[in-house]
Parts: structure tokens; sequence; C-alpha cells
């Protein structure tokens, strides 16, 4: 008796098992990657608190780039509120002139 009949037989799952072929069925194995302390990719002794140079190089560098892109962010907003100022005294100036002309001299008027 073969194999495969033996085990139709034995094992009514394994039959459907068969039927979509052994070569289809993955490895039950697996296994897993032992790192030791120091290897690359391998978690930091000692949690985050512990850092080498390079996680502190790159820490520093994202620190400078965020503090570089809130300084243009806020030298934009100081050149908005510059504008604005600079138009609110305009709208005043005009209301002045507007308030200190001759009532009879405008046009348009009864």
């Amino acid at each position: 008796m073969g194999l495969i009949k033996f085990i139709k037989m034995n094992h009514p799952i394994s039959s459907k098992l068969i039927a979509l072929g052994m070569r289809q069925l993955a490895p039950l194995s697996t296994s897993t990657r032992a790192m030791a302390a120091g290897d690359t990719g391998s978690p930091k002794v000692g949690g985050s608190a512990s850092a080498d140079a390079f996680t502190q190089r790159e820490k520093s560098n994202e620190d400078f780039h965020i503090r570089s892109r809130e300084r243009e962010k806020l030298l934009e907003l100081k050149k908005r509120i510059s504008e604005q100022h600079d138009h609110l005294r305009r709208l005043e100036e005009h209301l002045d002139e507007l308030s200190n002309m001759d009532p009879g001299a405008g046009g348009g008027g009864k």
C-alpha cells in the first residue's frame, strides 16, 4: 500500500491536503533570528534612554530640521502680520481723508 493511500484511509482531513498537492503546502517550521546585544537591528540594552552616537546624531539632525522649519513658519507669520499692519494703516489713512473731506465738495451729495 502506498503512503498516500494509507494517509487517505486513516486521516480524512489530510485527503483534502493531498488534493491541494503536497508541493503547495508551506513548511510548518519557522525560525527566529537570534541577535545579541549590539548587533545591527537588535534592540538597545537599557531601553531608549541609552543611545549610541548614531541615534544621538540622528535625533540632533531631526531636531535641527524641526527648529529650522518652525523658524521659517514664524518668519512667514511675522511677514503676514507686518503686511496686515500696513493694510490697516492705509485703511485708517483713507478713513481720515474721507472724514476730513469738505461735505459740500463730495460728489453726489444732496
